[in-house]
């Protein structure tokens, strides 16, 4: 008689289907930390520009003391005229003094902006040299990166990026006025009588701001290309976030199904054990090609009593049937 493919069979063919998934869902994840690298240089990229704004900061500071230097002069000049009696009556103290406050509050803004993008850069680095500790980690469970956290450091670059715009702005407000200001104050010099060096001073003034002033425009701008570059980022980072749900559920059920697939191979192989050892007592018989359902079982199992001759019927299969006979103690032998 051929045998029939059984349950057991059949498990073992989930079993390795299972398993052929589960491959598949280990290559998915390698090709997902190959992507999170990739985001690891994004993010080193958005580093970068913002230690190069950075520098440029540090370039204005450094123009807006040479600037203040050259109001102090200014101020000393007119201070000079107005004991003097020269042009002291034009002279407008309080133009110079707002004009110098001005100068000051420009450098305690940058100072502050500095500082922001000294925090903004740190976050940067933690981020992924966090990133890094994940791909050298052993083979095993793959420790996907926190999506909430990644996030959150995403969502605080471009609020710092926001602030920066934002500063950007009011720093060329600052400079337009800082430019009319000293327009006035030229002006009010050369009615005073002041030409020569120090016309040439507030001349050379003058082309600085105009340079600031670009300056600012041309930050401006890359803090928008930043901007932009943060958004992909935060997009790329929302997708990310959907294939680690949708990996982690199916992986579940995987599991789920693997494990519900041994219990029952396991359940399979005891209950055959004991139909074998139910059956073998009576000695013999033929195992069945399929396995026993569960009438058959609770017969296999049932209590030996002792029947009359008419009542026992030859097992399947076996012809040299023999009834048992009685020793002196009553035990049944053949």
């Amino acid at each position: 008689m051929a045998k029939q493919p059984g349950l057991a069979g059949r498990h073992d063919a989930d079993i390795n289907e299972l398993r052929y998934q589960l491959e598949d869902k280990d290559s998915e994840i390698t090709r997902l930390k190959s992507t999170l690298s990739s985001t690891n240089n994004e993010l080193e990229h958005t580093r970068k520009q913002l230690m190069d704004k950075k520098a440029q900061y540090n370039m204005m500071e450094e123009n807006m003391t040479d600037l203040k230097a050259d109001v102090g002069k200014w101020k000393s000049l007119a201070n000079r005229k107005g004991s003097t009696g020269g042009g002291g009556s034009d002279y407008d103290p309080n133009m110079i003094n707002q004009l110098e406050r001005t100068i000051e509050n420009l450098q305690t803004e940058l100072a502050h902006t500095k500082k922001r993008l000294y925090d903004t850069e740190m976050a940067l680095q933690r981020e992924k040299e966090e990133n890094s500790r994940r791909e050298r980690r052993p083979s095993g469970p793959v420790a996907m990166p926190s999506t909430d956290h990644y996030r959150v450091q995403i969502k605080h670059a471009q609020d710092e990026n926001s602030r920066l715009t934002d500063q950007l702005l009011d720093l060329r407000d600052e400079m337009e006025s800082l430019r009319v200001t000293n327009s006035e104050l030229n002006y009010k010099l050369q009615e005073g009588g002041g030409r020569g060096g120090h016309y040439s001073s507030a001349a050379g003034i003058n082309d600085e701001i105009h340079y600031l002033k670009k300056e600012i425009e041309r930050l401006a701008r890359e803090n928008q290309s930043l901007s932009d570059t943060n958004m992909a980022i935060h997009q790329q980072a929302v997708i990310y976030e959907d294939d680690f749900k949708r990996e982690r559920q199916e992986r579940e059920e995987a599991n789920s199904r693997f494990k519900k697939a041994q219990e029952e191979i396991q359940q399979l192989r005891r209950n055959l054990d004991e139909a074998r050892r139910g059956r073998g007592s009576f000695g013999g018989e033929e195992y069945p090609d399929e396995p026993l359902n569960q009438s058959q079982y609770s017969q296999s199992h049932a209590p030996y009593h002792r029947t009359s001759e008419s009542e026992r019927t030859p097992n399947r299969g076996y012809t040299g049937y023999k009834s048992p006979q009685q020793d002196e103690h009553g035990r049944d032998y053949y």
